[in-house]
């Protein structure tokens, strides 16, 4: 059976307590899934979100998730928006490498109170998404838009 087009088809999932980063990762794989990405790519998306869904559960006061089906210069592309509530991120270059968590490198921190996290979503987003944009919202808190073409069947 041939994938269904969804462009322009978009589903927003509140995030405040763990289960909705389960629920917005399995919506995200079954849309992926419907759009006509093979398996590894659902499962990349589905991670994709599922880490910035945590970040938003773990890091902030609450946000939400927006998954879309889109077009992009005619092709059909996956793409999801994750805002949260939070205070932003003060060193958005710093928090994009692996092994930093709120701002603390974890290979050198020597607190009491380790921060939470392993330090490795953000770049994990980066590395599973074909593009990604994060930024500090004007109105207060953070936001990452990622997108992940559907491959050419030319």
């Amino acid at each position: 059976m041939p994938p269904v087009s969804l462009s322009n088809s978009e589903k927003r999932i509140s995030i405040s307590r763990y289960a909705d980063v389960l629920v917005v990762q399995g919506s995200a794989r079954r849309m992926a899934a419907e759009l006509g990405f093979g398996a590894r790519s659902q499962w990349e998306i589905a991670i994709a979100v599922s880490e910035a869904a945590a970040n938003i559960f773990k890091h902030t006061p609450g946000g939400s998730v927006v998954l879309r089906c889109r077009l992009i210069c005619d092709r059909e592309c996956f793409e999801f928006e994750a805002a949260d509530r939070g205070d932003g991120v003060d060193d958005i270059p710093s928090a994009k490498r692996d092994g930093m968590s709120q701002g603390c490198d974890l290979a050198t921190y020597e607190g009491v109170d380790r921060p939470r996290g392993l330090g490795a979503g953000l770049g994990a987003i980066y590395r599973l998404m074909d593009q990604v944009t994060m930024g500090n919202r004007p109105q207060g808190g953070f936001s990452v838009v990622a997108q992940k073409l559907l491959p050419s069947t030319r």
